[in-house]
């Protein structure tokens, strides 16, 4: 994926009194009467719509949806138009949509599209699936779109043929000149190109987030990493940054790294947003030093990086508001997102504290976050709906497990693997009010209640059960399409649960496999005890007395195959099915068995003599760091004959200093001397023939982070002007058949496939 990113320039504005919009128009369609809600008067719309439209109230009412002005709609079968004359300027356009059931009409056959002055807002837009998606009843679309002199702004609803088009409420209000946008005097440089951000632009709000407040949480990677903070300062608004910029909640609330200033500097504080892509995105973030500790410039200085790109190199808040404390500043960058790929895409955002110049704290943090689409060339601003397999429905089953009828065919065991919440949009949007807006979110982010079954051979505080209909609703019965892999003992299929709000992988045997089914087994009750950030999760949880067991667990089967990636780049153990439970006695650190596992990463140690033990996950895990490197598979028939075996290449290189020869080409260059030696070193260690000399796992990883750390002082020495993120590396991974290079961000698992 290419990024442009540009920073918008500060320009001094006169000081500026209070806000107060010029037109400020509530709209409550369908509605007979006016009346005020909420401190806002909504008027009936039959004045602003077109004469061929209907009026209908709906049959059912959500207790998380507000009267007004969501229980009456406006109903269109033909374009139709809402025409309103307003004062010249931008103005925040503000759509209800309430997909509730209308006499006559089915809410899953409304297709339509809106455009407002000559830019498409939405095109086959259905309100259903998205609000479905979103784990709410209700929604609301914020827009910025300017009026020009002796121009209306019109807003049309065109239905697809067979369907109709519908609204609950339209909210129309003034806003401050160039309050997102520039003058056309400060043309902005974008990288290759030369573009003006100006009210000729239209613009969508994706996300409006109070950081450090309850909005940030669902974006947030590695939350419990993280230091919200609230105080009680009074912020001292600046010609800059006046006071409708944002209410001081904004920035008397902010969310910083850990306290432990060591730990700081192995990690970004870091937010994932999924956005459309094929679009530019104007990102704003707003900042204000609070901290008592900090007084002057130079102090608290860090980097910010968009999507793996460098947009501000030295963050220096302090600075930025000319050494004084409680003054609110903000920054504006423009992102542009690519289509390499249809749907939507993950935006990642990313603080690291700069140590370069020496500040006296490590550390970094962020008080607010606005971010808002922008128009492309055909003057378009709409996405696709959201996943149409995500709207399917399990019917919930209250009955006894499926008949003896289903088992003739396939095994009624079925593991549901917890995978990422939708990745459709949680947008946090924002209301007007005669006084400016408010930050708060309007949609509500959905949770995943867990259910307890009887007859269930796990504890249910552990383990959710489902019933076989659950599982065919939740993979189209089975379809061929939704399947994703094939395990040793049956298929693995795409699905949704829980309303289609999670997004699960469901592992199914066949019939006929008695030693699968044990395995299968094996790793259902392994799984339902463990939970780590590095593990495939089993859909429940344990929470015994708030005690945590920690198991030694022999996974058997370690190998690239068996650790995936989710929607965040993060790395899960997967494959518990040969797993066993380490020794519990202390003088016995062995486990007499049959060999099992996979051709190329078995322990030659457990071959021979058939003892397993926890060193021989060590060396499989050691066959996985070599084809790191050199991106290649543990055997290789097509190679000359001193390469077929990975590990033996490995090692002949190793003692014959041919170091060079092992290093995936792309990687040549990236990777300092210093890693590069402990890093072999540590492979090499880990496939020593004698498993009492190889290391434990625990100190496999402090050699990683330690590798990490002389790459880090590496990259920092070389690096120079930081024009990307920290270590970004090729890695080479294994897609199956062939591997594939990833650029890879260690600290914020950005990433961009070539």
């Amino acid at each position: 994926m290419r990024l442009e990113l540009r920073q918008r320039r500060f320009y001094n504005r006169k000081p500026t009194a209070p806000y107060t919009p010029a037109d400020n128009l509530f709209l409550d369609c369908g509605s007979s009467s006016s009346q005020t809600f909420d401190g806002r008067f909504w008027k009936e719309d039959s004045q602003f719509s077109p004469k061929s439209s209907l009026h209908s109230i709906a049959t059912e009412q959500s207790p998380s949806v507000p009267l007004i002005p969501y229980m009456t709609a406006r109903i269109f079968y033909s374009v139709s138009t809402y025409s309103f004359s307003l004062s010249p300027g931008p103005k925040f356009l503000r759509l209800y949509f309430y997909p509730a059931t209308y006499p006559g009409h089915d809410k899953t056959k409304s297709y339509f599209s809106v455009m407002a002055n000559g830019f498409t807002l939405l095109n086959n837009f259905s309100a259903f699936l998205t609000v479905s998606a979103l784990g709410s009843a209700k929604l609301v679309n914020e827009y910025i779109v300017n009026v020009q002199t002796n121009q209306r702004l019109n807003v049309t609803f065109t239905p697809l043929p067979n369907s109709y088009a519908f609204i609950n409420g339209i909210e129309v209000v003034s806003m401050p000149d160039y309050l997102y946008t520039d003058r056309r005097e400060n043309a902005v440089t974008f990288i290759d190109f030369n573009a003006i951000l100006d009210n000729s632009t239209a613009l969508e709000t994706f996300y409006r987030l109070n950081v450090g407040g309850k909005e940030d949480v669902n974006y947030v990677f590695d939350v419990a990493g993280t230091t919200p903070v609230d105080t009680s300062f009074k912020i001292q608004y600046t010609a800059e940054t006046p006071a409708y910029m944002a209410p001081e909640i904004v920035y008397t609330t902010f969310r910083k790294m850990y306290r432990n200033p060591k730990d700081n500097l192995k990690y970004n504080l870091m937010w994932v947003f999924p956005v459309d892509v094929g679009f530019l995105y104007l990102v704003r973030l707003h900042f204000c030093e609070i901290k008592p500790e900090v007084t002057e410039s130079y102090q608290l200085v860090f980097t910010i990086y968009i999507n793996n790109q460098t947009a501000e190199s030295q963050a220096d808040v302090m600075h930025w508001s000319n050494g004084r404390r409680n003054i609110p500043v903000y920054k504006d960058y423009v992102v542009r997102v690519h289509n390499e790929r249809q749907g939507k895409q993950d935006l990642w955002l990313a603080l690291h504290p700069n140590m370069r110049s020496q500040p006296q704290y490590a550390d970094a943090f962020l008080n607010g976050l606005e971010m808002f689409k922008l128009n492309d060339s055909n003057g378009v601003l709409s996405g696709p709906n959201p996943d149409p397999l995500q709207m399917t429905r399990p019917t919930i089953s209250t009955g006894n497990r499926a008949s003896t009828k289903s088992k003739s065919n396939w095994a009624l065991i079925i593991a549901i693997i917890g995978g990422a919440v939708s990745g459709l949009t949680k947008r946090a949007t924002a209301l007007g009010s005669a006084g400016g807006y408010s930050w708060r979110s309007l949609l509500c982010s959905t949770t995943t209640k867990s259910t307890k079954t009887k007859g269930s051979s796990l504890p249910s505080d552990l383990c959710r059960r489902f019933s076989f209909s659950e599982i065919k609703a939740a993979t189209n019965n089975f379809d061929d399409v939704l399947i994703i892999g094939v395990g040793g003992f049956g298929n693995v299929y795409k699905g949704y649960v829980d309303d289609g709000t999670t997004r699960v992988a469901i592992k199914r045997l066949k019939s006929g496999s008695e030693q699968g089914f044990h395995e299968f087994v094996t790793e259902i009750t392994t799984l339902s005890q463990l939970r780590h950030l590095h593990l495939v999760s089993l859909i429940g949880y344990c929470n015994d007395d708030h005690e945590m067991i920690l198991h030694m667990i022999i996974h058997r089967d370690v190998k690239t195959t068996n650790i995936l990636l989710d929607e965040k780049w993060v790395a899960k153990v997967s494959d518990f099915g040969l797993s066993k439970t380490g020794p519990t006695n202390v003088s016995n650190t062995q486990i007499n068995t049959e060999v099992k596992g996979s051709f190329g990463y078995l322990d030659p140690e457990y071959i021979r003599l058939q003892k397993l033990t926890e060193k021989s996950d060590v060396y499989s895990f050691g066959v996985v760091l070599c084809e790191v490197l050199s991106a290649r598979p543990p055997f290789f028939r097509a190679a000359e004959k001193n390469k077929v075996s990975l590990v033996d290449w490995f090692r002949e290189c190793y003692n014959g200093d041919m170091l060079d020869q092992i290093v995936d080409p792309f990687l040549k260059g990236e990777i300092t001397p210093e890693c590069l030696k402990k890093f072999v070193d540590l492979a090499v260690s880990c496939l020593l023939d004698d498993g009492s000399e190889r290391p434990s796992m625990n100190d496999v990883v402090g050699s990683l982070e330690f590798a990490l750390q002389l790459q880090e002082s590496g990259n920092d020495i070389g690096r120079g002007g930081d024009t990307k993120g920290p270590l970004v590396q090729k890695l080479g991974i294994n897609d199956g058949s062939q591997y594939t290079h990833v650029l890879v961000d260690k600290q914020s698992s950005a990433t961009c496939r070539e």
